[in-house]
């Protein structure tokens, strides 16, 4: 995942399900311009997940039905937008 909102990102969490998993960067922040490899158990099998981005202000974005078995690059923009490849 690739920050590139022009925020700093404090937390982010991704869920297959109704209720988040716990924020992947723990006690790191993801600074604008940089990124963070994601990666997910090779026992879980879901394939549409949800993602959240909570910045330092309290803000959140988030993004539903993320195909995860055909996306390998996210990146958030700063128009509230992600790209995916």
């Amino acid at each position: 995942m690739v920050n590139n909102s022009g925020k700093v990102i404090w937390r982010v969490y991704c869920s297959s399900t109704d209720s988040w998993e716990e924020d992947i960067l723990g006690n790191s922040t993801l600074e604008n311009g940089s990124s963070v490899k994601i990666t997910f158990p090779p026992s879980q099998d879901a394939r549409y997940w949800d993602l959240k981005v909570v910045f330092r202000d309290d803000s959140s974005w988030y993004w539903t039905g993320l195909d995860l078995f055909n996306i390998s690059r996210i990146t958030v923009e700063r128009s509230g937008k992600i790209r995916y490849s």
